[in-house]
């Protein structure tokens, strides 16, 4: 994924039961995850993949073109990795891009989608928690420049990721 990923440098202390690949880069697009595909994600044969795709699509294309490249990613996934345990983390209520929010909101329900038809993709809820109950962003999730994720908004998707991957793990051994 994005600056969302590439950013999320601490890995290690949060899954350090996990051999962890961080392939993350600063301002991709699905298209270009398209084209990296086999760099980013199938050189690995990874048996979980942690995705943050979209924010920077949205702000060069619809919601339907970011599923059609979706569906391209998923379908490959899905194909090639048949094993693997994809999760999803749905786009985040940047404070910065509160223009784009309908888009993003769009997009993490198509996530959802992929989460329901698809047994071994998994949807990760990071919007929700990061709003307040009084519907404003909680701002300590984010850095200065409203943008980008705080090392406390670091610490909520690390929880939510390494609670989901454990309760994969939990359900495969039963």
């Amino acid at each position: 994924g994005s600056s969302t990923i590439a950013m999320w440098t601490n890995l290690d202390l949060y899954f350090e039961q996990f051999n962890i690949c961080n392939s993350g880069i600063s301002g991709i697009t699905t298209d270009m995850m398209i084209k990296e595909k086999e760099k980013m994600i199938f050189s690995y044969n990874p048996s979980f993949i942690v995705m943050y795709a979209g924010e920077n699509d949205l702000l060069l294309i619809s919601p339907n073109e970011l599923k059609n490249n979706m569906d391209y990613l998923i379908e490959q996934i899905q194909f090639r990795l048949p094993n693997t345990q994809l999760l999803i983390l749905s786009l985040k209520p940047s404070p910065y891009r509160k223009s784009k929010h309908p888009e993003f909101i769009k997009a993490n329900y198509f996530y959802k989608e992929y989460a329901a038809k698809y047994s071994n993709i998994h949807f990760i809820d990071i919007w929700n928690p990061m709003i307040n109950q009084d519907n404003t962003i909680n701002s300590s999730y984010f850095m200065k420049d409203r943008l980008h994720l705080s090392e406390q908004g670091y610490d909520l998707i690390s929880e939510l990721t390494l609670n989901k991957i454990l309760s994969i793990q939990h359900t495969q051994e039963n």
